[in-house]
């Protein structure tokens, strides 16, 4: 809450890059507790939304974790509850690449796994 009163109104975040190991439904940072992973049901916790004060609206995450961004899983998910541009890969792969350029005063991104076709975009839970 400090951060979001202090931070959160003039310097929100655009974009977000999301690392671990992945499933269709988690993402795991480290360790084997379930405290270091993200799971889908998470998503659902009342404390998740307060994310939004953080960030702007419709903002970017690129996850590179294998198998996030299966139709129903946390990829879309994630896109659905916080109304962002979800790109992650429905198959076991890692990122090859990350080209961004600037048009409008918006930052795109185009992002590449090293596994061919394997990426899908989600616009506010919707695929693109």
């Amino acid at each position: 809450q400090k951060l979001a009163h202090k931070y959160g109104k003039r310097h929100k975040i655009s974009f977000v890059i999301i690392g671990g190991h992945g499933t269709e439904n988690n993402i795991s940072f480290g360790g084997s507790r379930s405290r270091f992973s993200l799971h889908t049901e998470d998503l659902t916790d009342a404390r998740f939304p307060n994310l939004n004060s953080f960030l702007i609206e419709n903002p970017t995450i690129i996850i590179n974790s294998c198998s996030t961004g299966f139709k129903g899983g946390i990829g879309q998910q994630l896109s659905k509850v916080l109304g962002a541009t979800v790109t992650a890969p429905d198959k076991p792969t890692s990122l090859q690449s990350i080209k961004v350029n600037l048009a409008d005063g918006k930052l795109n991104f185009t992002v590449r796994y090293h596994e061919e076709k394997t990426a899908n975009i989600y616009t506010a839970g919707a695929i693109v």
